[in-house]
């Protein structure tokens, strides 16, 4: 017999009283807000303070179903920061990207949508065949991009999530959290304040159809400023939304309703309790950009002081003279000759070395952005104040004294003999040998243990060959990502790039900083020759004049 429960205290203050009771005491029963007892989860946070005012199941596996769109968005949107990708960029429609489930947004194989437009369709439509489009277009395959997508989460704080598509369709190993996914809103939100408004688009047209955005919160609720929804019969329905009112600024994700409504329904109570206890003072530390996380810190390396060494006659003797004395060879060594000046070697001091390739290591190619991006031992989750992580940037090798000339100033060859001991003259000497070997060499011989292209800055200038232009590979948001990529492309292009420094260069954009990195000490014509050979290789670069 089925048991009718009834209020017994007549009236709607006491009803709202033991409401206010139950979620307090963290009694809210699940199947009474719509949500699925084995599916539910939620959490919501003030993004003020990176309090959290409730939760239930918050850290329990979910399946994210459309909300993995939100991490596809963040990547794309990433790849356009670091100028790799443009919002006008086109994405090409695949055949694997046409035969995805619905919902789709129904292109032809071939046909091509701009990125911004694929963008707002993820958002809006939430059309799964884009998606898919979006990620062959950046790592060459969606199963590379869903690798590359729980590498990213990992380093984000997101330990508990694992991504097998772009879209979101149904896999019984994708997972997250509701933590997890409140973690991503608010990194959407701290690192692309200029693109996050896009999350809040209630409508787009494309082609004549006009789509409505299924967060129906951005209708219907004040404040509300966007983030996703999504369902599959394993998660039920899912959304993450945003809402500001007045100083407050709250974040809250649920996961498992029954139905959309009952979904929508059960956001609006959390989100009412959350803004009556919510902070009106922001103490969060936002991140400014999005960063790698614990890059491995900077050692230092002593480089030994080379000592001047005057080179010998490069004609042999006609006549090797009579053995003499160790003594009296002692007191004979080598001339020079008259017509060449001593090289003089630049004193190089310690220098701080860039910090070996690891972590997420973008080589950037033509046809996929993000395909060369290595795994990274994921940081531990953040404590809701997500700050920016990574190396400090590694200083500046000091610049040699300006009275010394530069080290292999110049790549022509000068003839000489390597250094020798007087004794090893003498014994020369006494086997009829001249006491110097004779075979030219280059100044290469004579330059110190560490190569020149580990120098930055004033003394990588001082050191580069001599050259008005250099080879850039991309701009990056941090000094070490900037230098992890050149470490990189180094070690792919092998003795080509051996005799020019890396450089990196600050340069300002709107409100952010980002690092050229680039090869130095290069003419137009040898410029030229190894960018073909970096793109021959499926490595982006560019001629630039030395600035």
């Amino acid at each position: 017999m089925a048991v009718q429960i009834r209020w017994l205290w007549p009236g709607r203050a006491c009803r709202l009283a033991l409401l206010a009771a139950m979620t307090a005491a963290g009694m809210l029963l699940v199947p009474g807000l719509g949500l699925a007892a084995d599916k539910h989860a939620v959490l919501i946070l003030d993004a003020n303070t990176g309090r959290v005012l409730h939760e239930a199941a918050a850290r329990e596996p979910r399946h994210p179903a459309s909300l993995a769109k939100m991490m596809t968005i963040y990547i794309a949107l990433e790849l356009v920061e670091q100028g790799k990708l443009s919002l006008q960029t086109k994405i090409r429609m695949s055949a694997n990207a046409v035969l995805a489930a619905p919902s789709k947004l129904d292109l032809d194989e071939g046909e091509e949508i701009a990125l911004i437009d694929a963008i707002k369709v993820l958002i809006t439509k939430s059309a799964n065949d884009v998606a898919v489009a979006v990620a062959e277009h950046i790592a060459g395959s969606e199963a590379k991009f869903a690798r590359l997508m729980t590498r990213r989460a990992g380093q984000l704080g997101m330990a508990a999530t694992v991504f097998k598509n772009a879209s979101g369709l149904p896999d019984e190993e994708q997972v997250t959290t509701a933590h997890d996914m409140v973690t991503l809103a608010l990194r959407l939100q701290d690192d692309f304040p200029q693109h996050y408004a896009l999350f809040g688009t209630r409508t787009f047209t494309y082609k004549d159809e006009t789509f409505r955005n299924h967060n129906k919160l951005l209708f219907n609720y004040e404040g509300a400023d966007g983030l996703k929804t999504g369902y599959t019969r394993a998660s039920g329905f899912n959304l993450v939304a945003s809402v500001r009112r007045g100083r407050k600024h709250i974040i809250g994700a649920v996961f498992g309703g029954a139905t959309a409504a009952s979904r929508d329904s059960a956001m609006r109570t959390f989100l009412n309790m959350g803004l009556v206890k919510a902070s009106s003072v922001k103490t969060r530390k936002p991140a400014l950009v999005a960063r790698n996380a614990r890059a491995p810190q900077p050692t230092v390396a002593f480089v030994p002081t080379p000592h001047r060494v005057m080179r010998p006659a490069a004609t042999p003797l006609a006549e090797p003279p009579p053995p003499p004395p160790p003594m009296m060879a002692a007191a004979a060594p080598p001339q020079a000759e008259p017509a060449q000046q001593p090289v003089r070697i630049a004193r190089v001091r310690p220098v701080m070395l860039s910090e070996q390739p690891g972590g997420m290591a973008a080589v950037p190619t033509a046809q996929h952005p993000a395909a060369a991006f290595q795994p990274q031992e994921p940081p531990p989750p953040p404590q809701w104040a997500p700050a920016s992580t990574g190396a400090m940037p590694a200083r500046l090798a000091a610049a040699a004294p300006p009275e010394r000339p530069a080290l292999l100033a110049s790549p022509q060859i000068v003839r000489g003999a390597a250094p020798s001991t007087l004794d090893q003259q003498a014994a020369n000497l006494t086997r009829g040998d001249p006491p110097v070997a004779p075979p030219p060499l280059t100044t290469q011989a004579l330059a110190p243990r560490e190569p020149v292209s580990r120098l930055k800055g004033p003394a990588a200038a001082a050191a580069a060959p001599a050259g008005g232009f250099q080879v850039q590979i991309g701009a990056f948001q941090s000094i070490a990502e900037a230098e992890r990529q050149l470490a990189a492309v180094r070690q792919r292009a092998g003795n080509a790039l051996a005799r020019h420094p890396d450089v990196t260069q600050p340069v300002r954009q709107g409100a952010k900083t980002l690092y050229r990195a680039r090869y130095a000490g290069f003419d137009a014509q040898s410029a030229t020759s190894i960018c073909g050979e970096l793109k021959r290789l499926k490595i982006d670069c560019l001629v630039m004049k030395a600035d």
